[in-house]
Parts: C-alpha cells; structure tokens; sequence
C-alpha cells in the first residue's frame, strides 16, 4: 500500500525514498515557482497519497487539483499564485510528519476526548475548553471591524482556532498525545472551513484571512500529535461562549446578563460559576 505500518510503536510511516523524493519535488517547485501541468498532476497524486493518514492536509489541495482543468498541455508550465506557493510550503511539514510517523489512533473512529466551545459577535469573541478555561476578546471600538456584521463569519472561525489553541496548548502542558479535539460553533461556515477552506472564490473578502487561520489550525493539530473534528451547535444553545464574546450593551436589543457592567475577569468568572454553574464544566 505504500506506507510502513509500525505494529509495536502503532505508527503509520512514509517511506524515506518516498519523503526524500517528494519533498524534493516540492521543494524544487517551490524555488521555481512553476511546474509544467504533467509534473504538477504527478506531484497532486503523490501528495494525495499521503492526505489518506492527514485528514486536514486534504483540503491544501484543492488549489492545486483545481490548475490541472484548466490546461491542455502535459508540457505547458504553470506559475503558482502565492497562495498555492503557501499551500506547498505547508505541504512540506505534512510530509515530515508522515515520515516521523502518524498514529493509528488518529486515524480511527472514536469518540471526542477534548472539547471546546466558542462563540463571535461584531464587538468580540469568547470561547471556553471542557476542561475549564475560557477566554475573551475585545475589538476595540477603533477598529474597523468594530459592529460590522459582515466580518463576523471569519471572527467566528478566529474564534474557533483561537479555542482549538488553547485546547492544543493544554495537551502539551500535561503530555497528552493522540487526543481527538472535538470543536463546537454555531456558524456553519466557520465549521465547514476548517476542512474545506479552499473552496472559497479568491475575490471574496474572507478568501485571504480564511486561508490564513486555516493554515494555522492545519500547524497547530498536525505538530501537536491529536486529530481534530467538528460540529455544529445551535446558537440558542450557545450562551456561555456567546456571554463571553460581548460585554455591556455593545449589541442593541441582546443585553448581557452577566457583563453588563463590563466586569472583570475575575468577577465575570464568578458570576458564571454563581448564577449559571449548569452550564459551564464542573
């Protein structure tokens, strides 16, 4: 099948020709910054190949996979656009991984071990881990997003890898590996973009912040040793993360129960433990 299969230590592993090979196409391509259409369908295959054991990697190749219909020629070269300079640079790391070896229980059906919740308005974002912690932020009234309900799709996906983050850095703090991060939104986009980020059209105005948290996430799952999945949760299910997005009364007609006076971090804490502990983890 093309991989070495590592009973006692539960690996799946790229071969070393085959990581040696690859990773030169790629990195010779990268330098050059073109490829002509018969190499470029070779090296989609081979990439393909190994998105079977990186589920994220899978959706870093749809850019390239998109190039191969729109030239005729084996010989004709084809010049890549920065993002897909960017998705090969990523693909780099993803070889590496597979060569070092991918567990076998990342690759199975299983139930989720880690959670996290998250949550965006206009003004701000919030989030939470099962385990306990949670985090906001603030957008400044300065800003230009400030009240503008047009970017809140992608600070919903900001939120969500900001989330993702966090849980990633609890794994490492307590030497966990093989965890499966299960992450809740209640933006549908946001949930699908974090397999799927490359179907966006490249005029869009999330196109370029999109790829660039995507990216991010792809990182921050694939070195940290867990998988990720996704869900979507319904917003009137949502309130702990929603609380922690907006403070006051910065959105007309939804007051705030627990922030209306802009508390601090340590009185809000309090106040969800003291009014709302159903909600929030023991």
């Amino acid at each position: 099948m093309g991989w070495t299969l590592d009973a006692r230590r539960l690996l799946v592993q790229l071969p070393q020709d085959k990581f040696i090979a690859w990773s030169a196409d790629l990195s010779d391509s990268i330098h050059a910054g073109r490829i002509t259409l018969g190499a470029l369908e070779t090296l989609v295959g081979r990439l393909n190949h190994a998105a079977y054991v990186i589920p994220l990697a899978r959706h870093f190749l749809g850019r390239l996979r998109q190039r191969l219909h729109f030239v005729h020629s084996t010989k004709q070269h084809i010049r890549f656009s920065s993002e897909e300079t960017e998705d090969l640079i990523l693909w780099l790391t993803f070889l590496l991984t597979a060569r070092e070896g991918i567990s076998m229980n990342l690759l199975t059906l299983r139930t989720p071990s880690r959670l996290g919740i998250s949550d965006s308005c206009p003004y701000g974002m919030g989030g939470f881990s099962w385990s306990g912690r949670a985090w906001r932020i603030q957008i400044p009234p300065t800003s230009c997003l400030y009240g503008v309900s047009e970017a809140n799709n992608v600070l919903e996906f900001l939120a969500m890898a900001v989330t993702i983050w966090i849980i990633v850095k609890e794994c490492a703090t307590l030497s966990l590996k093989d965890d499966c991060i299960l992450s809740l939104g209640d933006n549908t986009s946001a949930v699908g973009w974090l397999f799927r980020s490359s179907r966006l059209p490249v005029d869009s105005p999330y196109y370029a912040p999109v790829q660039l948290i995507a990216r991010k996430v792809a990182l921050l799952i694939t070195k940290s040793g867990q998988c990720l999945c996704s869900q979507h949760i319904k917003g009137s299910h949502n309130h702990v993360a929603d609380w922690l997005s907006f403070t006051h009364q910065t959105r007309d007609g939804k007051p705030n129960p627990l922030a209306h006076d802009s508390p601090c971090d340590d009185q809000l804490t309090h106040r969800f433990h003291s009014f709302v502990p159903q909600l929030i983890p023991p």
